[in-house]
């Protein structure tokens, strides 16, 4: 939400930032409650292209879906393209 190039874009869109494990948690949860639609990445990065496995799974998506009362979809997205990949230099 810093980053001068997307930041704008960013908060614009409604992106609710990670600087903060509970204040993201908290305002994840009230757009959750509102309605709202999440799309997280409960590795907390992205895996690198050449891992044979994902990253461990970290909990924060769990406890925000609890806390909403709302289902979780999981989804898989694959990438062949080095555009924002892990390393990518923006």
């Amino acid at each position: 939400m810093c980053n001068p190039l997307l930041g704008g874009g960013a908060r614009l869109a409604g992106y609710i930032s990670n600087d903060g494990i509970t204040r993201m948690v908290r305002d994840s949860t009230k757009s959750l409650k509102e309605g709202g639609q999440l799309l997280l990445f409960p590795e907390g990065t992205r895996t690198k292209p050449d891992a044979r496995w994902i990253n461990p799974l970290k909990g924060g998506c769990a406890i925000m879906a609890a806390h909403a009362n709302v289902p979780v979809y999981p989804i898989f997205i694959r990438s062949n393209t080095r555009f924002l990949q892990k390393g990518w230099p923006l």
